[in-house]
């Protein structure tokens, strides 16, 4: 509840850097500093100190701008944007000193810049680390890929399984297209004859998009968004109706 006790806002929005309160005491920077503890996965950021979530153990942080403190200094901001390579900050102190910073889950800490990328651009075959940096690239034979992606051969990197057995080649070696015989298509997508896998919205549209046509050649039932499609090849049918 605000201060002058007739608003209430959540509690995820207090000493966020955005005044909620009309009396703007969500935002109070004596409050944020000595009263308001963070939410979890929340690290509180004050100007030259940054206070952890318990409160027991200032950090000091140095700050580009040591003197003059803006009102979004004083803020709880959230873990998986710290060392991110972006300043949410005027004094940017939430990209100083990230050798120290532990990446949150789904998050990996690139050996030199020490920034922190979503784990699905680690050897995804593009340099996400920032310049002179290419550790997320390195060592790619032994690096598991997140779920829902695949790992081409050779050279080894992670593509997203929608990009596996759908006519292109996206692993350099062509083996996201080697496969196909034994590959399950994913949600909302039909699998040909040939193993390969196209948007489920185009079968049965008087138009082939499986090698082997076996999309507009037969007859089938499926499922798709809570709708029933029936399907008869001969006439080009199409009957749909809400379940």
């Amino acid at each position: 509840m605000c201060q002058d006790l007739q608003q209430c806002i959540a509690n995820s929005v207090v000493c966020d850097g955005e005044i909620d309160c009309e009396d703007e005491s969500d935002e109070d920077e004596s409050f944020c500093q000595n009263t308001w503890s963070c939410e979890e996965q929340y690290t509180y950021f004050a100007g030259e100190i940054q206070v952890h979530n318990t409160r027991t153990k200032p950090v000091i942080k140095p700050s580009i701008v040591s003197v003059l403190l803006f009102s979004d200094e004083h803020r709880c901001l959230a873990n998986w944007i710290v060392c991110d390579g972006n300043n949410d900050l005027w004094t940017m102190v939430d990209e100083e000193n990230c050798e120290n910073w532990n990446c949150v889950k789904g998050r990996w800490m690139c050996e030199h810049s020490n920034l922190c990328i979503k784990e699905e651009l680690v050897c995804d075959g593009g340099f996400d680390c920032g310049a002179f940096d290419v550790s997320d690239e390195d060592n790619c034979a032994n690096w598991i890929c997140p779920e829902n992606y695949w790992k081409c051969t050779n050279p080894p990197h992670c593509v997203t399984d929608n990009f596996v057995c759908d006519h292109y080649l996206d692993c350099k070696d062509g083996s996201d297209e080697a496969f196909c015989a034994n590959w399950t298509c994913g949600w909302a997508k039909f699998q040909c004859d040939d193993g390969s896998c196209i948007s489920s919205l185009v079968v049965c549209d008087k138009k082939i998009d499986c090698l082997d046509e076996s999309d507009e050649k037969r007859m089938f039932i499926f499922s798709l968004y809570f709708q029933q499609f029936l399907c008869y090849s001969a006439f080009y049918t199409l009957v749909s109706y809400r379940l």
